[in-house]
């Protein structure tokens, strides 16, 4: 899924003036995500003049999920 229709889509609705710029694909550890060292993705995010790399987010981290922040229940509590 993430080379058939996810990179191109970015690959499509990115603005070609910033190409040059570094993205980012954060993951979490779950089973259907891909490895960072997959050939076939890590061939795809260095096609053209991407510069595209893979991320694994560390499990349970308060640092990178927005969840554990208490994002959902702020909004929660705002209604």
């Amino acid at each position: 899924m993430l080379v058939d229709k996810m990179l191109p889509a970015i690959n499509k609705k990115w603005p070609h003036s910033d190409r040059h710029m570094y993205i980012m694909i954060q993951q979490d550890y779950t089973s259907p995500h891909v490895s960072n060292k997959d050939e076939e993705v890590v061939a795809c995010c260095k096609e053209g003049d991407w510069s595209i790399s893979m991320r694994r987010q560390p499990a349970k981290s308060p640092d990178s999920n927005a969840l554990d922040l208490g994002f959902f229940n702020r909004i929660y509590l705002r209604r």
